[in-house]
């Protein structure tokens, strides 16, 4: 085995990191407010899709968010649930059946999955209840709170004909004191710039015209899929056109996290990027793998500068996904996603504990990736034979 000079190894590791935060700054430029072009006249009439199941966190708040939309267009709201005796409908039908100024309708799709997700099948039953003179379809998930110009910022870039998806994060909110919470918050922080760089949607909120939804001819290939958004992001890929990151308007989510669901999930978004982004997973794995490798150098020899100098370039790039993400959140939501400046000041102590949590995460995702096809969700147990070919079974 070719054992890496002194020299050779700081290089790698100083190309490695200053990668790193090259891509960040990219992002930090590419996200930066900007001056709001008017809308159309008229603007487009939206219907908004939202699949929900069981009891989410926070349901109320976040349901209000999204009714209380600054919107100067037409908007409808779709809510589906698998079951009328889904707890989620009960609780769905209580803060719905106060009046609001947009028509909402709560519908149950009797999703029996079998070969894609059931929230694939409560998405797309949706789609069939949508007025006839919708535009717009955008599809959100019930778990986070969007701030009041959330949905302004999803049709907008839609009116740029080269742009086919609009797509926004939701940016975890954990207190303080949450372990856990901030462990995800840095870790999707992080991801969501290597999404925006390769054009990957994401399913937490996501905007296509309806126009646009059949010609790719979205449902067929939901049909026999288990992610939405990954699955989306290969049609749209072949389209030659672009998927826009939304960063002016990031909603937020501020469910509680543990040990067991953040390992869950990201367990399970793992093993995704493992059948249905590549590009996105492989090059992770080679530098995962590099990182511990330069751990496992400066052991063997105790020459501890290119390890220094890897480290010193990760704490940094947290220090600046943090920063870059201060810039995008709102003012209102600032506080409650633990983006205030005090919070960045405290934070300051944590980011070395971060970096080498986080690498120690991705070691055990990858890993545990490279031996699963299984996922549970939802009550389902699903197994990916192929991007396009999934088993789904019932837990009980």
């Amino acid at each position: 085995m070719v054992v890496p000079s002194s020299v050779e190894m700081l290089s790698a590791c100083l190309a490695v990191g200053t990668a790193q935060l090259l891509i960040t700054l990219r992002f930090f430029f590419r996200v930066r407010p900007r001056p709001a072009k008017p809308f159309r006249d008229p603007p487009a009439r939206v219907s908004v899709i939202v699949p929900c199941k069981g009891s989410p966190e926070n349901l109320e708040s976040n349901v209000r968010s999204l009714l209380e939309q600054d919107y100067p267009g037409e908007a409808e709201y779709i809510f589906v649930v698998p079951s009328r005796g889904d707890p989620a409908f009960k609780n769905l039908e209580a803060i719905l059946s106060r009046p609001g100024p947009r028509r909402s309708v709560l519908i149950s799709s009797g999703a029996a999955p079998s070969a894609c997700s059931e929230k694939i099948l409560n998405i797309l039953y949706g789609c069939e209840h949508v007025s006839e003179n919708s535009e717009i379809l955008l599809f959100a998930d019930c778990d986070l709170t969007a701030p009041r110009d959330w949905l302004t910022g999803m049709v907008r870039p839609l009116e740029n004909p080269d742009v086919i998806v609009a797509t926004a994060h939701t940016l975890p909110a954990p207190g303080p004191k949450d372990i856990w919470g901030q462990l995800m918050k840095a870790w999707v922080s992080g991801g969501v710039i290597y999404m925006e760089l390769m054009n990957i949607i994401s399913g937490n909120s996501l905007a296509i015209s309806r126009k646009d939804f059949a010609r790719l001819n979205v449902p067929s290939a939901w049909r026999t899929s288990l992610c939405e958004d990954l699955t989306l992001t290969r049609l749209v890929s072949r389209s030659g056109r672009k998927v826009h990151f939304v960063s002016e308007t990031i909603p937020r989510s501020a469910d509680s996290w543990d040990r067991r669901r953040f390992f869950l999930i990201l367990n399970r978004w793992t093993i995704y990027f493992r059948f249905y982004a590549k590009a996105v997973w492989l090059p992770g794995v080679l530098l995962t793998f590099f990182k511990f490798y330069a751990v496992w150098w400066a052991l063997s020899r105790a020459e501890f500068a290119p390890l220094a100098a890897l480290f010193s370039a990760d704490v940094a790039n947290l220090a600046l996904i943090s920063r870059t993400f201060k810039s995008c959140v709102r003012g209102d939501l600032r506080n409650q996603a633990g983006l205030s400046g005090r919070g960045i000041l405290r934070a300051t102590i944590y980011y070395p504990l971060l970096a080498a949590s986080l690498q120690i995460v991705y070691a055990v995702n990858f890993i545990s990736s490279l031996c699963r096809r299984e996922v549970v969700w939802g009550g389902y147990r699903y197994r990916i034979h192929s991007a396009d070919h999934i088993e789904a079974k019932p837990l009980s």
